[in-house]
């Protein structure tokens, strides 16, 4: 279900309208987008894009809200071909009444118009602006040389719609540093909640080796996905593969696709370790395997700093080379661990936490307007 407008809380207490990028994509910004949905106890969801063949079908549940600008044919087969029509796609988002904005923000969401009070969650600032080659890496050539001759006007889109924001949010502290040199901006930290349970149901995945690792990718370059594919084969261990478009090279290399979240809860239960090798603004898959109490073996860089917590959870890799990846895989493969303090850990990071966080900068927003 979809419309053109906006979409607001319609219960007691501040006005609340929420706005994600784009709705094309199992990642994990939709998944927080899901869980402040549920927080804010919203119908309406609005955002530039929606694709509901390619994301979360929890969002059919909601009204789904998008921008009224046309959405590029090219962005069809990638959300990121739109990057020249992003600016006027969410700028066109219509919001009705409301005291208070929230935008879930990867680089779009805070370009909405509004004269309320706008509080801005980043799971990143833009890395199509400040992190362009990986950004774009794979996508088709005809939109990357455009892209270069109007990043400078969408880099002084991007800084006046972060300046016209009130509150900023950083799912990381690598987030937190990242908005603090992109914008000159302070921000304070708020990790994004963990989606699966230790009660989370399971469907198990048939036709699988016993033992395994497991790696969670998207199509971008950052996630590094070749980086773990060498270390499975350097190490003789099968890796699964969800995600991404990586080609069956059997027994070494399994690519399922899309899973179900029950088929990914059963992975994760039963994987010898998660491989986590991107570089990442945060990463929820960490604390969702650490909440089957599965080990993570991770990049010693970014979001995963905060996640992962060596010799308790996971090990982490000193760097990219393949010699060190080896090595910190080999440590998780050879470590007794202790489940129980594993699920501790991942227990943390809960959905309560969260959205007492975000109900009190909310509030704190529109008592500051009177």
């Amino acid at each position: 279900m979809s419309d053109n407008s906006g979409s607001t809380r319609q219960v007691d207490g501040p006005r609340v309208a929420f706005v994600h990028d784009y709705m094309t994509q199992m990642g994990g910004a939709e998944r927080v987008a899901l869980a402040i949905s549920r927080i804010l106890d919203l119908d309406e969801i609005s955002t530039s894009m929606y694709d509901p063949m390619k994301t979360y079908s929890e969002f059919s549940e909601h009204r789904v809200r998008v921008s009224g600008q046309r959405r590029p044919v090219l962005s069809r087969y990638d959300a990121r071909a739109a990057v020249l029509s992003m600016t006027r796609m969410v700028e066109s988002i219509e919001l009705p009444e409301h005291d208070v904005v929230v935008c879930s923000s990867s680089g779009w969401a805070h370009g909405v118009r509004t004269k309320k009070p706008k509080i801005v969650y980043f799971h990143t600032p833009a890395r199509w602006l400040y992190e362009p080659d990986q950004y774009f890496s794979g996508i088709l050539r005809p939109v990357r040389p455009w892209f270069s001759l109007y990043a400078r006007k969408l880099e002084r889109w991007d800084r006046s719609c972060v300046q016209q924001s009130q509150t900023l949010l950083a799912n990381s502290t690598e987030v937190k540093h990242r908005i603090g040199r992109v914008y000159g901006r302070t921000s304070d930290v708020v990790h994004p909640p963990c989606a699966f349970g230790v009660r989370s149901p399971m469907s198990a995945v048939t036709g699988l080796p016993e033992r395994f690792l497991l790696t969670i990718a998207r199509g971008r370059g950052y996630k590094n996905t070749t980086a773990a594919v060498q270390t499975s084969k350097a190490l003789n261990v099968p890796l699964v593969v969800i995600g991404g478009e990586v080609a069956d090279e059997p027994p070494y290399v399994i690519g399922l696709g899309r899973v179900k979240d029950e088929e990914l809860a059963w992975l994760y239960a039963n994987a010898l370790a998660l491989v986590a090798f991107a570089h990442e603004d945060f990463g929820l898959t960490p604390i969702e395997a650490n909440m089957f109490g599965t080990p993570v073996v991770a990049l010693g860089q970014g979001g995963y700093l905060d996640t992962v917590v060596p010799g308790v959870t996971g090990v982490l890799a000193k760097s990219l080379e393949l010699r060190d990846l080896v090595s910190a895989t080999e440590s998780v493969l050879r470590t007794s661990w202790d489940k129980n303090a594993i699920v501790s850990h991942a227990q943390k990071f809960s959905l309560d936490a969260f959205g007492k966080r975000l109900s009190e900068e909310i509030e704190r927003a529109v008592a500051s307007c009177g």
